[in-house]
């Protein structure tokens, strides 16, 4: 459930070109992820705004094909800094096939 208290996101929130800014009114593809502290989760030095923004890249394009979690309950747990459904290992692997995979796409 979001922060807000507002209803639970719909299950297509993060299926490929959802993410319309305009619609969502947030540079993401859940606005969760403004709220994000990724300090808590990596000791990358990487800005909350950055990690952010490759979370969502990823939840966006390869967790509609690959979903090997549940994207709701690790946004929920990512930003609330719990670690039920939300890892180090989770975070650092996100953002690392996020990279690759934005990197492919600027060749």
């Amino acid at each position: 459930m979001p922060l807000d208290g507002g209803s639970e996101p719909p299950a297509s929130q993060y299926e490929a070109g959802s993410a319309d800014v305009s619609m969502n009114q947030s540079r993401y593809c859940d606005p969760r992820l403004e709220e994000l502290k990724i300090g808590y989760w990596s000791d990358v030095q990487i800005t909350d705004e950055a990690a952010a923004r490759l979370i969502s890249l990823y939840l966006e394009t390869d967790h509609p094909i690959l979903g090997v979690f549940d994207a709701d309950l690790f946004v929920t747990d990512l930003i609330n800094n719990r670690p039920r459904y939300c890892s180090r290992l989770l975070v650092a692997s996100v953002l690392s096939w996020s990279s690759v995979s934005r990197v492919q796409s600027l060749k």
